[in-house]
């Protein structure tokens, strides 16, 4: 680490601790994660890691929304001092958290550091999906909005992509990365987005597209100043001059780079990830005829375990020197250690490229697995679902009929009880009607004989009483014309009496039948035959048979009687005869007797001549009902 690099964490330390003991006297975990956001807000994210350290203990006193706000300020602190991250079971546990709460630039953060952890962990698929998630919860109409966090990620999104050799991704990505820090009017990210634009267009050997995008960074790191800044990012342009043959460009972008960046240290050495210098010092010595200064250059690049790709420019640099002086040994030499060099460097880059392109189809094929099973689970609950919804609307139903059945049989009940009453009524009213009917007889033959009587006394006697007895007379003739009218009257009343009696005594006797059939169709034998018919094999035991014979004469004494007195109707007739009554088809019938369906027709007729004394089939069952009050 540079001296100034020290003397930076050692101010981040003092910043800290400082910062510690004030949220100490607090004790509020309010301040101390409010403290820790605004150090990293403010760059200090070695501040904040230190004070994140020392105050673990306290995280076992939070609650749940401050312990997942404490972990997510300590990824993004890990990942500011550039930690790498080892695990992702932490970050799976803050962002599952916050998917269901806290805001939308919580949920940004959680994936883009989520994304930032599989990046650590070189699985390219996981780390630019959690990216692109993190996106997705950006709202950048509004104000508030984290541009920041947005910008990062599209950069380090970009970076993932500049690795896998997906350029025209990698600068699509930075260019939106340049935008969001713009909005925000963060320069120095935007400039050093920028500058990787133009490493992917030199890629792309678009060399032009890439000098005319430094021009314009080198504008604007000079126009606020950043001179430092702009001498540590040129080396490329550098790059671009040489390849064009602008050596005078070449050599200030290089003299600028010695004596602006500060990467030099006091021994006048470069740190091994900034090496690259040299490689192009090289090349400006090689080109102007240099040789010895162009070798020193490229030997100056060496360093112990140094990276494949500096191997490959420092070899071939100096196989380019020894070409020059055509010195055979040498070329022969740095031939051999420039091939090793660029073979080991394209192995790494293949190894790393197959390496994630297994990691990818591995996570396709996961993300295929997880598709099927969530795609499995949603059939499963669906289908749980239809049957709950299913067993419900049955339940219902079963519950609805069983309720209307209650109450048509309690309608029932009061129905027949009404009849019943209105049957009694019509009888007492009958007796009645024919009490006062012969009461009414009774008093018409005591005035006619009364009259008479007196009719037999007067008769004789002077005239006065003639004219008596022509009243008498008289009123013998009105009274026979009353008593005509009345027993009229009586009997037109008798008639609705009877008449209602009747229909009252019918409609008990059709409400005792269906009760009956009713009964009969619910006994045990009756819904075996029911639960046989229409089987394939539909067959009676002959104890079945007998009982169910018996029952039916239990509940048809009379009709089974008649059966058994017709004598032209057989066993097998007065099994039909069961059956018919039951309601089964011909066909079921038939199965059951094991005979002809015609056969069935045969029976019908005979049993119906027998009973009624017709011959057709068809009308057996209405007869059977009108005599013997059948209702199935």
């Amino acid at each position: 680490m540079s001296f100034i690099h020290k003397k930076h964490h050692l101010i981040s330390v003092i910043i800290a601790t400082l910062a510690f003991v004030g949220c100490r006297h607090t004790n509020a975990n309010d301040a101390l994660l409010t403290r820790i956001e605004q150090l990293l807000e403010a760059d200090s994210a070695y501040a904040a890691s230190f004070l994140i350290e020392n105050t673990k203990e306290q995280v076992e006193s939070f609650d749940k929304a401050h312990q997942m706000r404490y972990l997510l300020l300590q990824a993004e602190a890990k990942n500011k001092t550039w930690e790498p991250f080892t695990t992702d079971s932490v970050m799976l546990q803050v962002v599952a958290y916050y998917d269901k709460h806290g805001t939308n630039n919580d949920r940004l953060l959680a994936n883009y550091l989520l994304g930032c952890v599989y990046r650590d962990l070189n699985e390219v698929p996981k780390a630019i999906e959690c990216y692109q998630n993190a996106i997705v919860y950006a709202d950048t109409l509004s104000k508030d909005c984290d541009f920041k966090t947005l910008s990062s990620t599209y950069s380090q999104m970009a970076d993932v992509f500049h690795r896998q050799l997906a350029i025209s991704n990698a600068i699509e990505s930075r260019f939106k990365s340049v935008y969001y820090s713009l909005c925000i009017k963060d320069t120095l990210n935007a400039l050093y987005d920028l500058i990787h634009i133009t490493a992917d267009y030199i890629m792309q050997n678009k060399n032009d597209t890439a000098e005319a995008l430094f021009m314009k960074a080198k504008t604007t790191y000079l126009k606020h100043g950043y001179l430092k800044e702009w001498a540590k990012v040129s080396l490329p342009l550098a790059h671009i001059y040489l390849q064009s043959g602008r050596l005078n460009d070449a050599k200030e972008i290089l003299d600028l780079y010695k004596v602006e960046s500060g990467e030099f240290t006091s021994e006048g050495d470069l740190p091994p990830s900034e090496r690259m210098y040299y490689y192009y010092e090289g090349q400006f010595y090689k080109i102007i005829g240099r040789l010895d200064s162009a070798e020193y250059a490229f030997r100056q690049m060496y360093y112990p375990k140094m990276e494949y790709t500096h191997q490959d420019a420092m070899y071939r640099g100096l196989l380019d020197v020894f070409r020059q002086r055509n010195n055979m040994d040498s070329i022969y030499m740095y031939t051999l250690l420039y091939c090793q060099a660029n073979d080991s460097s394209v192995a790494v880059k293949d190894r790393e490229i197959i390496s994630n392109m297994n990691a990818a189809y591995k996570y396709n094929r996961l993300q295929e697995e997880a598709f099927k099973q969530r795609e499995k689970a949603a059939a499963t609950l669906i289908w749980m679902i239809f049957f709950i919804a299913l067993a419900v609307t049955l339940l219902i139903i079963s519950f609805s009929i069983w309720v209307i059945f209650r109450r048509r049989k309690r309608q029932k009940q009061a129905e027949l009880e009404r009849i019943q009453r209105e049957l009694e009524e019509a009888k007492a009213a009958y007796s009645k009607e024919i009490n006062e009917l012969c009461l009414l007889e009774a008093t018409h033959q005591k005035v006619i004989k009364l009259i008479r009587n007196e009719l037999d006394t007067s008769q004789g006697e002077s005239e006065m009483y003639r004219s008596k007895y022509e009243d008498a007379q008289h009123r013998i003739v009105e009274i026979n014309e009353m008593y005509e009218e009345n027993i009229k009257i009586h009997n037109e009343e008798m008639e609705r009496v009877k008449a209602r009696i009747e229909d009252l005594t019918r409609k008990t006797g059709v409400s005792e039948s269906l009760d009956t059939a009713k009964s009969f169709r619910e006994t045990t034998i009756v819904k075996r035959v029911l639960y046989l018919a229409g089987k394939s094999k539909c067959e009676l035991s002959k104890v079945e048979w007998e009982t169910l014979i018996r029952v039916f004469g239990q509940f048809y004494p009379t009709l089974l009687s008649d059966l058994h007195k017709a004598p032209t109707i057989k066993d097998n007739g007065v099994k039909v005869c069961i059956l018919v009554i039951i309601k089964l088809r011909e066909s079921d019938i038939a199965h059951f007797l094991n005979v002809r369906d015609t056969g069935i027709s045969n029976y019908k007729a005979e049993i119906n001549l027998a009973l009624f004394n017709e011959k057709s089939a068809r009308s057996l069952f209405k007869n059977l009902e009108q005599r013997y009050g059948l209702f199935a």
